[in-house]
Protein backbone atom coordinates (compact mmCIF):
# COMPACT_ATOMS: atom_id res chain seq x y z
CA UNK A 1 0.00 0.00 0.00
CA UNK A 2 1.34 3.41 -0.96
CA UNK A 3 1.19 6.57 1.18
CA UNK A 4 -1.77 8.23 -0.61
CA UNK A 5 -3.49 5.15 -2.04
CA UNK A 6 -6.44 5.02 0.40
CA UNK A 7 -7.15 8.74 0.12
CA UNK A 8 -7.02 8.79 -3.67
CA UNK A 9 -9.14 5.64 -4.01
CA UNK A 10 -11.68 7.24 -1.68
CA UNK A 11 -11.69 10.43 -3.74
CA UNK A 12 -12.03 8.64 -7.09
CA UNK A 13 -14.48 6.06 -5.74
CA UNK A 14 -12.61 3.05 -7.10
CA UNK A 15 -9.77 0.66 -6.37
CA UNK A 16 -6.56 1.36 -8.25
CA UNK A 17 -3.92 -1.06 -9.52
CA UNK A 18 -0.59 0.75 -9.19
CA UNK A 19 2.64 -0.22 -10.86
CA UNK A 20 5.54 -1.20 -8.58
CA UNK A 21 6.67 2.44 -8.37
CA UNK A 22 3.23 3.65 -7.23
CA UNK A 23 2.24 5.12 -10.60
CA UNK A 24 -1.35 4.65 -11.82
CA UNK A 25 -3.02 5.51 -15.12
CA UNK A 26 -6.80 5.86 -15.07
CA UNK A 27 -9.66 7.91 -16.48
CA UNK A 28 -9.52 11.58 -15.55
CA UNK A 29 -12.13 12.56 -12.94
CA UNK A 30 -12.12 16.16 -14.23
CA UNK A 31 -13.51 15.56 -17.73
CA UNK A 32 -15.31 12.91 -19.79
CA UNK A 33 -12.42 10.65 -20.60
CA UNK A 34 -12.47 7.86 -23.18
CA UNK A 35 -8.78 7.06 -22.62
CA UNK A 36 -6.79 6.73 -19.43
CA UNK A 37 -5.25 10.19 -19.63
CA UNK A 38 -4.88 10.72 -15.87
CA UNK A 39 -1.71 9.64 -14.09
CA UNK A 40 -1.12 9.83 -10.38
CA UNK A 41 1.75 8.77 -8.17
CA UNK A 42 0.27 7.17 -5.06
CA UNK A 43 3.52 7.53 -3.09
CA UNK A 44 4.19 11.20 -3.86
CA UNK A 45 0.57 12.36 -4.22
CA UNK A 46 1.28 14.07 -7.55
CA UNK A 47 -1.11 13.91 -10.52
CA UNK A 48 -1.37 15.03 -14.13
CA UNK A 49 -4.09 14.97 -16.76
CA UNK A 50 -2.32 14.36 -20.06
CA UNK A 51 -5.39 15.70 -21.91
CA UNK A 52 -4.83 19.18 -20.46
CA UNK A 53 -6.92 19.52 -17.26
CA UNK A 54 -3.81 20.33 -15.25
CA UNK A 55 -1.45 18.85 -12.71
CA UNK A 56 -0.53 19.27 -9.09
CA UNK A 57 -0.57 17.61 -5.70
CA UNK A 58 -3.32 15.77 -3.83
CA UNK A 59 -4.47 18.88 -1.95
CA UNK A 60 -4.96 20.79 -5.20
CA UNK A 61 -6.89 17.87 -6.67
CA UNK A 62 -9.24 17.72 -3.67
CA UNK A 63 -9.94 21.45 -4.07
CA UNK A 64 -10.63 21.11 -7.79
CA UNK A 65 -12.93 18.15 -7.21
CA UNK A 66 -14.58 19.82 -4.22
CA UNK A 67 -14.04 16.81 -1.98
CA UNK A 68 -12.91 16.45 1.59
CA UNK A 69 -10.65 13.53 2.38
CA UNK A 70 -8.28 12.59 5.17
CA UNK A 71 -4.90 13.65 3.80
CA UNK A 72 -1.69 12.22 5.22
CA UNK A 73 1.01 14.85 5.59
Amino acid sequence: MFKYQNQIEQMLGKKLKPQANGQVYTHCPLHIDTRQSFSINLEKGLWKCHAGCGSGNILQLTRIMGKEIGVVR
